[in-house]
């Protein structure tokens, strides 16, 4: 929300970009470097990242440069399924919110991810949950984490 209101507002003064934007830069220019992972890594598409803003490229990318084994969950990217937490509908709807997120979570079980990332606080936590609840072996992390975790010195 951040990102999209300040741009409007502050585009002449200063360029917003999202942490996945930036990484994704960061990593083409070789300002970081990335230790490379076998672990089977997934990538949530947050809907109003991807859908709204169009922020599909760059988590792919920054996740390809830390795992070699990077699977797309079913309905992705523009198609994305919601996570169950957005637009204050866990609020509303806990148990459903819940349920909804737990159908995610068998997904990336079903492609054999051990960690699913998320690129927002609200799908961080509804499908962090939900794992919890399942008492899934699959690790919801927020993209940023499994940067710092690769990072090399």
């Amino acid at each position: 929300m951040f990102w999209q209101e300040y741009s409007k507002h502050l585009s002449s003064k200063i360029k917003m970009l999202h942490i996945t934007e930036l990484v994704d830069k960061y990593v083409k220019s070789g300002r970081i470097k990335l230790g490379m992972s076998a672990e089977k890594i997934t990538y949530h598409d947050p809907c109003e990242l991807a859908r709204l803003s169009g922020v599909i490229r760059e988590p792919r990318h920054v996740l390809n440069n830390l795992t070699t084994q990077f699977v797309e969950l079913p309905e992705n990217k523009f198609n994305v399924r919601c996570c169950g937490g957005g637009g204050l509908f866990k609020a509303a709807n806990t148990q459903k919110s819940l349920d909804i997120a737990r159908k995610r979570i068998e997904e990336a079980e079903k492609i054999g991810a051990t960690t699913l990332t998320a690129a927002c606080p609200s799908c961080y936590e509804t499908l962090g949950q939900a794992a919890h609840f399942k008492k899934s072996n699959v690790k919801v992390i927020d993209i940023s984490e499994a940067v710092a975790q690769q990072l090399e010195q």
